[in-house]
């Protein structure tokens, strides 16, 4: 698991905050612009209103509305490792940043759809995101967190040409955010698939016997 301060967090949250700028009222953000008054500031860092004043104190942070438009760069890397631990503590290092970003751009479900479809093209077929993790461990970890970035991709062309007047605007941006996310995993550097880390514990202690 990912701690706060591991580099590749710190990589992707700083991914996170330039992706997603800072305070917005935008109206086409139907979803977040429900998130309280009219015309009023509903998304700060990519932290919605209501995601911030359901959680604000089990991070140690004010829930009022004015900390939430004031809020600084270090309280929202807070939220971030938030949804990191809600929903991808469980994967290895790059897949777990790569579900973390489809989950905070379009939602848990959705990150656990990319997921099971990711598996899918090396041949894992899985049932269910429990299934999932597990199996995401048989996966060298970069290839894996490639493709679910490149599933992730497919559901914003989705969205856009579904739906080209109320997210066609959005897809150049959506793209150019997750080719940044490409970027950052194809910089890092390769993980070891973690069943052959356990294969080598296992060989290491059956030949000290």
């Amino acid at each position: 698991m990912l701690t706060i301060n591991s580099p590749i967090f710190q990589e992707y949250a700083k991914h996170i905050l330039k992706s997603e700028g800072k305070t917005t009222n935008n109206p086409k953000d139907t979803t977040a612009a429900k998130m309280g008054p009219a015309g009023a500031i509903h998304t700060n860092r990519g932290v919605t209103w209501y995601v911030y004043r359901d959680n604000a104190k089990k991070l140690g942070l004010n829930p009022s509305y004015e900390n939430f438009v004031k809020m600084y760069d270090a309280d929202a890397i807070k939220f971030v490792y938030l949804y990191y631990t809600q929903n991808a503590a469980g994967l290895p290092p790059l897949s777990s940043i790569a579900v973390t970003e489809s989950a905070w751009a379009s939602g848990s479900h959705r990150s656990k759809l990319n997921l099971i479809a990711a598996l899918k093209t090396f041949g894992l077929n899985v049932a269910n995101y429990n299934s999932a993790v597990i199996a995401s461990k048989k996966i060298d970890d970069k290839k894996l967190a490639l493709e679910i970035v490149n599933q992730q991709q497919q559901f914003y062309k989705t969205l856009a040409t579904g739906n080209p007047e109320k997210y066609g605007s959005f897809l150049k941006g959506w793209t150019n955010r997750s080719n940044r996310l490409l970027k950052i995993v194809q910089d890092a550097k390769a993980g070891t698939p973690f069943i052959l880390i356990g294969l080598f514990i296992a060989a290491y202690f059956y030949f000290r016997k």
